[in-house]
């Protein structure tokens, strides 16, 4: 069982005209949480921890906010996010646990560092 974390874009306004216009992306995967594993981020975007953390605090900032898969409309505090990731470092690895994980695994396109995983393609 698992959970995947969003980056929701907020809804912006055309300065011109005023008509509501969206993000050039309105919600970006951030990674997933699974049961008795790090935590695993995309990579596709965002290659490091500390590159989510600035996407995520410009997002915040812009009045975005972090969702999970089952409550779109609802928040998660940037706090507790990074609490949860933290709070997996000690979790087995990907890289370390190959036999324990699905068929659409692939050890090449993953990465762990420093207790979270970094995966170079899409997942959910």
């Amino acid at each position: 069982m698992g959970t995947n974390y969003y980056l929701m874009y907020p809804e912006k306004r055309c300065d011109h005209c005023g008509q509501l216009t969206m993000h050039e992306r309105s919600r970006e995967h951030i990674g997933k949480s699974s049961a008795g594993w790090h935590f695993g981020f995309n990579a596709t975007t965002y290659k490091t921890t500390d590159a989510w953390k600035k996407a995520i605090d410009e997002c915040i900032a812009g009045g975005g906010w972090i969702c999970d898969e089952y409550n779109a409309d609802g928040k998660v505090s940037p706090e507790l996010f990074w609490s949860m990731v933290r709070g997996k470092r000690d979790a087995p690895c990907c890289m370390t646990n190959p036999d324990k994980v699905g068929p659409w695994y692939r050890r090449d396109d993953v990465r762990c560092v420093d207790g979270v995983d970094f995966c170079n393609y899409t997942f959910s």
